[in-house]
């Protein structure tokens, strides 16, 4: 399946582009940039524009709680996993 991504690094660099990866990867591929301390990471599904675009449905995202303020990350499985 094929995903599009935007992010900022964590030294505040902006970064984007599209990769494709099974769907049951995807959570690996979103905690690796995690662990690398992306400051923030949208992930959206399917062919369009990259990066994509601020109201797109992301199916992967890391950024900031909006409860608690502190970084965190989550993404979809595919059902079954």
């Amino acid at each position: 399946m094929q995903y599009r991504f935007r992010a900022t690094t964590r030294r505040g660099g902006s970064t984007f582009g599209a990769i494709t990866m099974s769907p049951s990867e995807l959570p690996t591929w979103v905690l690796g940039r995690f662990r690398a301390r992306f400051r923030d990471l949208v992930v959206c599904a399917g062919a369009g524009p990259v990066p994509p675009g601020r109201d797109e449905d992301s199916v992967a995202e890391i950024g900031p709680s909006p409860e608690t303020g502190r970084r965190g990350w989550w993404a979809e499985s595919p059902e079954g996993n």
